[in-house]
């Protein structure tokens, strides 16, 4: 009886646990949307899409790669000028206005958490009289999830939100990933560790 009553509670904390763990993985983040932010060029204040026009940033502002073909895009009306055969304007000759959306909800999170609490307990339900120190198996399970669980939950989440971003782009300029530029594939997975890593760092 003691050994069954110590796996119910083993198999409740993992339970209990794994909830924690699907809330914080399925948080909402916002994001910028490539597709269809833009850049409003200075001297006539035409509009282009960045990401169908090989332009794109993870956060709200461009870096020195983007900026660049933002500028020529602005100057000379051109795209993937990888050669360097035009010359970029010395000044930013754009304005750039960053358009986000939301991914998931907390509704949601909160739904697939208590998805994943009651398909545990339905499984558990037979054998829970056992346990008697409920207040118990709910602190261990805290303890548990912050020891084991939150490095690898936060790490799944951060690689999830970098992929997001990174599909958000090749969605908007290599037309649902069959048309891939290997200039911009290099810069794009260098970015994306990047943001990774910047992901990571924030949850530390």
């Amino acid at each position: 009886m003691k050994l069954t009553n110590l796996l119910v509670m083993i198999f409740s904390i993992f339970t209990i646990s794994r909830s924690i763990g699907a809330f914080l993985f399925f948080q909402p983040f916002k994001y910028l949307d490539n597709e269809k932010s833009q850049i409003i060029c200075n001297k006539n204040s035409q509009a282009f899409d960045i990401g169908p026009n090989y332009i794109y940033t993870f956060d709200d502002k461009l870096d020195s790669f983007n900026d660049i073909k933002a500028r020529k895009l602005c100057e000379f009306g051109i795209i993937r000028d990888y050669g360097n055969m035009y010359k970029a304007s010395n000044k930013v000759n754009y304005s750039f206005k960053p358009l986000y959306a939301v991914e998931s909800s907390w509704s949601v999170a909160l739904f697939l958490s208590i998805v994943v609490l009651t398909v545990g307990t339905i499984v558990v339900r037979p054998l829970q009289k056992l346990i008697t120190h409920h207040l118990l198996v709910i602190l261990l399970s805290g303890v548990i999830f912050a020891i084991f669980l939150y490095k690898p939950t936060q790490a799944a989440f951060c690689l999830k939100k970098t992929a997001k971003k990174v599909m958000n782009f090749r969605n908007a300029a290599f037309k649902n990933g069959v048309y891939v530029l290997p200039e911009e594939d290099r810069h794009v997975n260098a970015a994306a560790h990047n943001e990774y890593m910047n992901c990571l760092n924030k949850h530390e």
